[in-house]
């Protein structure tokens, strides 16, 4: 095999790519690649047939780093039910694989804009090395096109999940890239070379073989350095003197010669691709969408081949054994949780208003969501997952229209299992909130709060004016409404100057800043950034 290492100034190397609507058309970013070990895992079986023998047929768990990249300003994310409703099809496709998922908590929330829309893959995993935690998968679900793709897979940094790829086998096939496992159609990423040349017409013999460029699929990033490969081009017999699917493309022999780097739709009786190939033969073929990681849309793809899965296991004991954990239940449960306050069309405070519901047996925790009807429709304004069976808002939930109105809902759920949905919804709405005149405090807007936002480190100053003296307390929540921090003050009559230093460990992201004393409490927004 031809290896060459070539240093490019600057260079920023970017990925393939359909810049095609809908997302679904969207491409897979994790380059062309066939990693050194699965070349010798292949070439050497029987050095694994013991480890695959003694696993059998017990189940591995693989904890799960799951990030929600926000923009600086706290918008951009979607719910976190979607992302765990991801999680969910991601066990279902790995079903038949003896390999499942759990989430390890928290769930991070990062506020980077920067990541939110990144422009390369080499970006995106710089990003991801300042943000991973260790000893488990790092999952990052990013803006609409993670570096323009539904999503790709670093070895030495994580994986990135599009947001708006989470509803077919987008995710199983990225945690297929790594596992270990390359595309069906390994080779022609690029078209017939590494540089993105024009995908052929297949109307003559492919070449015997083709040129890869797998620079960031590596285990560790090279900056500035350009990595190729040749790699051979697969034939469609099995069997035979001009069999070559052991040492050629993706190296399976029970994964089917495959050329189509592009998302395609299948024959709806076979999954078969409706474009025939020529293999260096001239043996003319269709690509199965069956599966996984081939480029079929999802309503092709099904699964992972039996050696596909071998290999996928031999991988994680291997290489990956720091990603193995237990999750903490094995439980699941198809009850769901009864709410109770605020019951159906009541009318409530407005002023942080409480939320209570019935335990589910099984249940470790609790997703509550807050929307704006219509539901579904509307606008998530609070989501937090909670281990009580009761959530206090820090908000002021001013009165909707009739037609309109505020609802919540609730999913009880363990960190293995998030597949049980929600019970009923119920709508509620609000008498006005008490008017900040009427609590002898000025509203926290009022007050001058500097820097805001806040670098990470620096004390937040605060000036203001009161015509008397007050007694109470500072008091920051985080975006999820969770008390984070508190101290006592006196405030003194006239112009007056306050300095808070906060602890420095804070991720950047939105916080409520609110003064409370005995006559009420006022609030408002602080930005934390690094």
């Amino acid at each position: 095999m031809l290896r060459t290492l070539l240093s490019l100034p600057l260079l920023l190397l970017s990925s393939y790519l359909l810049a095609q609507e809908p997302f679904e058309w969207l491409s897979c970013g994790s380059p062309s690649h066939k990693s050194a070990w699965l070349k010798n895992y292949q070439a050497n079986p029987s050095q694994y047939a013991p480890l695959l023998a003694a696993k059998s047929n017990s189940t591995q768990y693989i904890g799960l780093t799951i990030h929600q990249v926000f923009k600086d300003d706290s918008t951009g994310s979607i719910p976190i039910d979607q992302i765990l409703q991801s999680v969910c099809q991601l066990n279902t496709d790995f079903a038949a694989t003896g390999i499942q998922f759990y989430v390890e908590p928290p769930i991070s929330k990062i506020y980077d804009t920067d990541f939110y829309v990144h422009d390369s893959v080499s970006q995106g995993g710089q990003k991801m090395l300042q943000y991973n935690r260790d000893s488990s998968l790092n999952v990052y679900f990013v803006a609409s096109a993670a570096a323009g793709n539904c999503g790709y897979n670093l070895p030495y940094a994580g994986v990135a999940m599009s947001n708006s790829c989470l509803t077919g086998h987008t995710f199983a096939h990225e945690l297929g890239h790594a596992l270990g496992l390359p595309h069906t159609f390994i080779g022609w990423e690029g078209g017939q070379s590494w540089n993105g040349s024009p995908q052929t017409s297949f109307s003559q013999p492919a070449p015997t073989q083709v040129t890869i460029n797998y620079t960031d699929f590596k285990d560790q990033p090279y900056p500035d350095t350009l990595i190729i490969d040749t790699l051979l081009v697969e034939k469609v017999p099995r069997t035979g003197p001009n069999a070559n699917c052991g040492i050629a493309a993706d190296g399976f022999c029970d994964t089917p010669a495959d050329y189509l780097a592009y998302r395609w739709g299948c024959n709806s009786t076979n999954a078969a691709s409706t474009i025939y190939q020529l293999d260096p033969d001239s043996v003319a073929f269709l690509s199965d969408g069956w599966y996984i990681m081939s480029y079929a849309l999802s309503s092709c793809q099904v699964g992972f081949s039996q050696e596909q899965i071998q290999a996928m296991n031999a991988f994680l004991l291997t290489e990956r054994g720091h990603w193995i954990g237990q999750p903490s239940s094995l439980d699941s449960f198809s009850n769901l949780s009864t709410l109770l306050s605020p019951s159906q069309n009541a009318i409530i405070p407005a002023e942080y208003p409480l939320f209570q519901w019935n335990a589910t047996a099984g249940a470790t925790h609790y997703l509550f969501q807050l929307y704006k009807e219509p539901i579904g429709g509307g606008q998530v304004i609070e989501e937090v997952v909670v281990a009580d069976t009761f959530f206090q808002s820090n908000r002021i939930l001013s009165p909707r229209p009739n037609m309109f109105p505020y609802s919540w809902r609730v999913m009880p759920l363990t960190y293995n299992y998030f597949c049980a949905g929600y019970g009923p919804t119920q709508q509620f709405n609000t008498n006005s909130p008490t008017a900040l005149s009427d609590l002898d405090m000025p509203v926290l807007s009022d007050f001058q709060l500097g820097p805001n936002p806040l670098p990470q480190g620096q004390p937040l100053q605060i000036l203001w004016t009161l015509g008397g003296e007050k007694m109470g307390q500072w008091r920051i929540f985080n975006a999820q409404g969770q008390l984070i921090w508190e101290q006592s003050a006196q405030l003194q009559a006239g112009a007056g100057r306050y300095q808070l230093q906060l602890p420095t460990n804070w991720a950047s992201g939105s916080y409520f800043l609110q003064f409370r004393s005995k006559t009420g409490e006022t609030q408002g927004k602080l930005f934390i950034i690094k």
